[in-house]
């Protein structure tokens, strides 16, 4: 099992899982925004969350984690060039609030487009 952590979590996220998630939770709520099961997908800032917190919440706020089946993350690479999209062989996202696990399925459909591993 291969493990990527998020880059500089301790520079970002300075409270304890179970505060964070109430953190995120307050936003989301704070948003007034109503789930919606048509959401296709989302643009969001990714600065540390007390920076960008808040304003995640609106981007995030309409989705209805029910109707989600996969996500699919797409983000710079702040450390390594690279002319194509880049896929992780990483099997495990670790973050704050809990460890994700990757799915693995459609890296080999990418990999054909414009994407290529690490």
């Amino acid at each position: 099992m291969l493990t990527v952590e998020v880059v500089l979590m301790s520079c970002f996220i300075l409270l304890s899982a179970r505060k964070l998630a109430e953190e995120l939770d307050g936003w989301l709520r704070a948003s007034g925004l109503a789930k919606s099961p048509d959401v296709r997908g989302v643009i969001a800032p990714h600065a540390g969350y007390s920076y960008s917190g808040r304003a995640a919440a609106y981007a995030f706020g309409n989705i209805d984690p029910s109707s989600i089946s996969r996500v699919f993350l797409l983000g710079p690479s702040h450390h390594y060039y690279t002319p194509k999209c880049a896929l992780s062989r990483a099997t495990v996202y670790k973050t704050p609030v809990g460890d994700l696990q990757i799915d693995l399925e459609g890296v080999p459909m990418l990999e054909a487009l414009i994407f290529k591993i690490l």
